[in-house]
């Protein structure tokens, strides 16, 4: 990109490459004088007096060939290698304080929970449900599904089909005057985390044989996934029912 962009001329490349040579040669000399100066093995004031007018003479070319050659581009590696710096420096916070909270050191002997409640999303009674509401019955803890009213008529129709199939588990109604599919659901979650300590949230969806099937139902499993992950003490379990082809 570089090459097109300037035309193939070596003559305005070069101080983007002059820029990176001469302060990694800066930065090495200046480290070996630190490490010089730190550890103080025999010979050191030799590869002191080495490496300190080295890396004084490399800096101050880096800083001619930076403010001299800024505005025929060389303002591109200026800017390009603190940007990529600020970004790896970023990443290795970031990894740093994953691993310090993934840290056994200090870390208690995992208790028992007492308390834990199972919650099935329900948007309709079929295979699919059934099985996802056998599956939270087998963990042994209480169980529940919830069903966000959308339509009264379906509702209606769904308590009937409950009382049917599946009347030992309770079916809670969750209402949504805006129509919202997911919202409701994560609210009930939090109320039930605060109550119980640990929720976990089982949820039902079907997988269509051919990939392209795909885009002829919703997503509102993944959508309802996403949504609840961020939550402390929220396991989530995504139940899926393999059709047929």
């Amino acid at each position: 990109m570089l090459v097109i962009a300037f035309g193939g001329s070596t003559h305005h490349l070069i101080p983007l490459y002059m820029i990176g040579v001469f302060l990694c040669f800066t930065l090495s000399q200046a480290g070996m004088l630190c490490k010089w100066l730190r550890e103080k093995p025999k010979g050191w004031v030799v590869g002191c007096a080495i490496n300190g007018p080295g890396a004084l003479c490399t800096a101050v070319v880096l800083c001619v060939v930076t403010v001299a050659k800024f505005t025929q581009g060389a303002w591109i590696t200026a800017v390009a290698i603190p940007v990529v710096f600020l970004i790896y420096r970023r990443i290795r916070i970031h990894y740093d304080r994953v691993a310090k909270q993934l840290s056994l050191e200090g870390a208690a002997p995992p208790v028992h929970e007492q308390t834990h409640l199972v919650i099935v999303p329900v948007a309709a009674l079929h295979r699919g449900t059934l099985e996802a509401i056998e599956y939270a019955r087998s963990l042994g803890v209480p169980a529940q599904a919830v069903h966000v009213i959308a339509n009264e008529t379906e509702w209606a129709a769904l308590q009937e089909k409950w009382k049917e199939y599946e009347p030992d588990i309770p079916l809670v109604a969750l209402p949504s005057p805006y129509r919202s599919l997911v919202e409701p659901v994560v609210e009930y979650v939090r109320e039930q985390r605060e109550k119980f300590g640990r929720v976990s949230v089982v949820i039902p969806e079907f997988v269509v044989a051919r990939w392209w099937e795909e885009a002829l139902h919703n997503q509102s499993a993944m959508v309802l996934d996403l949504a609840l992950r961020r939550i402390m003490h929220v396991s989530v379990v995504n139940f899926r029912y393999q059709l047929e082809t």
